[in-house]
C-alpha cells in the first residue's frame, strides 16, 4: 500500500514538473514574424531575450474597425509556471474608455499558446492592450500600444 502511495506521489510531482517546464523561455518565446512583444512596468519590450515578457501574434494594420478578431499570445516567464488565470483587455487612453465587448481567453495545447477571441476595436486611434497573468497571489501586467486606423 505504501509503495502505491509513493508511486502516485512521484507521478503527480513528475506531471507538475513537466507542465511547468512547458513555460521555460525557449525558441517559442523569441519574437518571430508577426509576433510583437508586450512590456511590463519593469522591462522594455525591445529585448528578445527578456525572461519576463509576453508576445502576441497581432498585425495592427490588418485589424478592421467594428469587426471581431482573434490573436494568439504566449507568456514567457522565468518562474516556469503556467499562470492560474490570464485576462486580456484594451483601453483608449486618450478617451479614457475601454472596449464594448469582453474577449475570451483559452489555452491551446496544440500551439502551446493562449487564443484570445472576440476582440473588437470600435474606434480608430491608439489602443492599449493589457494582459494580466495571475499565479497565486502574484500578478504581472503587460501592455502594448497599437494604432488602429
Amino acid at each position: 500500500m505504501e509503495s502505491r502511495v509513493l508511486i502516485s506521489a512521484v507521478f503527480v510531482i513528475a506531471c507538475f514538473i513537466a507542465e511547468s517546464y512547458a513555460f521555460v523561455v525557449s525558441d517559442e518565446c523569441k519574437i518571430g514574424d508577426g509576433w510583437i512583444a508586450m512590456s511590463t512596468a519593469d522591462t522594455a519590450e525591445d529585448s528578445e531575450e527578456n525572461p519576463e515578457m509576453a508576445i502576441i501574434n497581432l498585425k495592427p494594420d490588418e485589424i478592421a474597425l467594428g469587426k471581431p478578431f482573434s490573436f494568439n499570445l504566449k507568456v514567457c516567464a522565468a518562474q516556469m509556471v503556467k499562470p492560474d488565470r490570464i485576462t486580456v483587455d484594451a483601453t483608449m487612453p486618450a478617451h479614457k474608455h475601454g472596449m464594448n465587448y469582453t474577449p475570451t481567453v483559452a489555452f491551446d495545447e496544440e500551439s502551446n499558446s493562449y487564443k484570445v477571441e472576440d476582440f473588437l476595436f470600435h474606434m480608430p486611434g491608439e489602443w492599449e492592450i493589457s494582459l494580466s497573468t495571475f499565479q497565486g497571489k502574484a500578478v504581472t501586467h503587460y501592455t502594448k500600444v497599437v494604432r488602429v486606423n
